[in-house]
């Protein structure tokens, strides 16, 4: 073994800002009561391994995984207290931590670990980004071996996912659910702070306290360390229209609104009983072309036309005043986790150069079918505005809006679509440069530019920070030169939450509600 990494050792690029998160370690804070959580999506499946459209933060609470990123990205112990890395980059060693217990009682140990993998590697949404995953192996007990078949320096930020994760789940479980989805309370077990008590299908969960959760060390930060259960149960509804949502945490009918838009968080800030947490950027917000198929492969052009005369700050006003979003073409990171790479040069706002392109495409008016899905950063604020301007471009368009299971289904089906919304988190690792060049069932887009892998060899792998920031440049140029993703700006994701909690976690924009207590 080359190397003996811990939570000290950051393994991805960070930057120098560290985001706030939940203090109080020592779990001191007040227990007891009922927390009820209102979300835009509803919560169709708790099943960690299958699901990332939906809400993360149940599932978080009820699963984990061997390690967590704080909220600079930097790898922390969760189920791994430690890990080593062999002198030819081609296995990670893990030690479990010891003594750790499932929800049903069974205590952790390697072959639950190497049975969630075999699961994982067959149902897993995120499969594709542990494809240099060759086999997980139960060195003993308590020591976990991952081989790969060629290095894999982001292995730590990909076997953290917060969403599509491989989640570790016993191993009985693992092997009787198989490719089935876990729907069921009693194939829902995992090692978290919360456990299930009931699920009624896309209308209300409820979580009830593990009063044998072993808590972790450190500092909380993002999805890492100590996760407190103060309250008895957790009931996350859902509740799509956002003025509902608003007027539910009004009446104390919920205690957390999650994704206010800022057009409704006033209404927030002038009540006396409600308190609207501090916001960052909680969500990239782009469009996606299909470039396996229909017009946007046959016509590559007519991407750079779309692109050329998108107004990308009169699409961001969708999302309420401008308090709440701002602009950024920027693609993938924000500037907590690498240094901010300006991409407003690939943006030039020219609509008679985007209808010059049009004409020179060969495009002959064929259909293109505009995927969006209501809530969250999918699309759908900024998909009227975006689908008016596609018209003006004499696009023949038929805007899709479709609810979140379908839209998770239809935008597999490479047949079925030609554009659509497209979202994701603020805090996301290195893996996601790797995910730009695959479609959602991982198989790689046609045509990547020339040097694609190499430079994403260089900006994962590689040792030197300053050569991986040089990588992720040249990436950000040969993705704008693919031009398979249009971003366009990033929603300050607004939580508002009843005024007597305490200890809500800022910047966070999972929603997590371990470590939140009410105080009366």
């Amino acid at each position: 073994m080359r190397k003996l990494l811990s939570s000290t050792s950051a393994i991805v690029l960070t930057g120098g800002i560290a985001f706030a998160g939940a203090a109080h370690a020592a779990c001191d804070g007040t227990y007891g009561g009922v927390l009820n959580i209102a979300g835009p999506l509803p919560l169709v499946t708790l099943d960690h391994m299958m699901i990332t459209q939906e809400p993360t933060a149940p599932r978080n609470a009820v699963y984990e995984q061997l390690v967590a990123l704080d909220a600079n990205l930097a790898p922390q112990p969760a189920l791994a207290t430690e890990w080593q890395l062999s002198d030819d980059g081609l296995t990670w060693t893990f030690t479990l931590r010891e003594g750790v217990q499932f929800h049903n009682g069974k205590i952790l140990d390697a072959e639950d670990v190497v049975a969630s993998w075999e699961r994982y590697s067959e149902v897993g949404s995120r499969r594709f980004e542990l494809a240099d995953v060759d086999r997980v192996e139960a060195v003993d007990a308590l020591t976990v071996a991952v081989h790969l078949s060629q290095p894999y320096g982001a292995l730590l930020e990909s076997i953290s996912a917060m969403s599509g994760a491989w989640a570790i789940m016993p191993a009985d479980i693992a092997r009787e659910l198989g490719s089935d989805r876990a729907d069921r309370a009693e194939h829902v077990v995992g090692t978290g702070p919360y456990m299930v008590k009931e699920i009624v299908p896309e209308i209300r969960t409820t979580l009830e306290r593990f009063d044998a959760y072993t808590r972790h060390d450190g500092e909380a930060s993002y999805n890492a360390g100590p996760r407190c259960a103060y309250f008895d149960e957790v009931n996350f509804v859902h509740i799509a229209d956002p003025s509902t949502r608003v007027s539910a945490l009004l009446t104390g009918e919920v205690d957390l609104a999650i994704q206010v838009p800022g057009d409704e968080a006033d209404r927030l800030i002038a009540a006396e009983n409600t308190q609207v947490v501090p916001t960052s950027p909680g969500a990239r917000v782009y469009f996606k072309f299909n470039v396996a198929g229909g017009v946007f492969a046959d016509y590559p052009l007519l991407r750079d036309a779309v692109r050329a005369g998108l107004d990308t700050e009169e699409l961001m006003w969708g999302f309420g005043p401008s308090d709440y979003w701002r602009v950024n073409n920027t693609p993938r990171f924000q500037e907590p986790q690498w240094p901010w790479i300006d991409q407003s040069h690939h943006f030039p706002n020219d609509m008679e150069l985007a209808q010059q392109l049009v004409e020179e495409s060969g495009y002959q008016g064929e259909e293109i079918r505009f995927l969006v899905v209501p809530g969250g950063a999918t699309g759908w604020e900024k998909a009227p505005a975006m689908d008016q301007y596609l018209r003006d471009l004499g696009l023949n368009v038929r805007m899709e809006n479709l609810d979140s299971a379908t839209f998770g289904t239809v935008r597999r089906d490479l047949d079925a679509w030609e554009l659509k919304g497209a979202g994701g988190g603020s805090l996301v690792g290195l893996r996601y440069l790797d995910s730009s060049g695959v479609d959602r069932n991982g198989d790689p887009w046609p045509n990547l530019p020339d040097g694609w892998y190499d430079v994403l060899d260089r900006a994962i792998n590689g040792e030197d920070q300053d050569a991986r920031a040089q990588a992720a440049q040249e990436f950000y140029e040969l993705q704008a030169e693919f031009n398979n993703e249009i971003w366009t700006g990033d929603i300050f994701v607004i939580m508002g939450a009843n005024s007597n909690l305490r200890n809500i976690s800022e910047n966070d924009s999972t929603a997590s509600f371990w470590n939140i207590w009410r105080e009366e």
